[in-house]
């Protein structure tokens, strides 16, 4: 997850309401943090692997409506992150105002992410997770990892 030094683009003094924003500001970046950390465990390597090593039921996933939604608001979040950042440093779009999108938009993400969480079989998504804190630096090795214990999850090897 990119870090970005919001106290750069905030033209505000620390002190009463500004004080407030860059609390909530800091709460939000909090959230999206571990919204980042749950998408990327539990939808990302999750769903991924879940879906690849059960081809039978996972036909037609990708062109449900739940599916296509938590897609595009995924991605959508991804884009306008760095594109809000953007209008902010020009001074076209507020702090605040950038903020409040950025609630919105993980909302309701979060809400269309849930409706396609039931694809995800819990055990990869906690593999993937416990490898991302406990093998830290070998994405690649601990994604093959996680595609191994799919298979043999699926295979009863396990």
């Amino acid at each position: 997850m990119p870090v970005v030094e919001h106290l750069e683009s905030c033209d505000c003094v620390t002190v009463g309401p500004n004080l407030m924003m860059l609390r909530v500001r800091n709460l939000v970046d909090k959230v999206k943090k571990w919204q980042y950390v749950g998408y990327k465990h539990a939808l990302l390597h999750g769903l991924t692997f879940s879906l690849a090593v059960n081809v039978e039921s996972s036909k037609g996933v990708g062109n449900s409506r739940p599916f296509r939604l938590y897609w595009l608001l995924l991605n959508t979040g991804f884009v306008t992150e760095f594109f809000m950042q953007s209008l902010v440093k020009a001074k076209l779009l507020s702090q605040g105002g950038m903020m409040w999108l950025q609630v919105l938009l993980m909302g309701t993400g979060t809400v269309a992410a849930v409706r396609v969480l039931f694809h995800v079989r819990p055990s990869i998504a906690i593999v993937s997770l416990a490898l991302n804190f406990g093998n830290r630096g070998h994405e690649m090795l601990n994604c093959g990892i996680v595609c191994l214990f799919a298979l043999a999850m699926q295979h009863s090897w396990l």
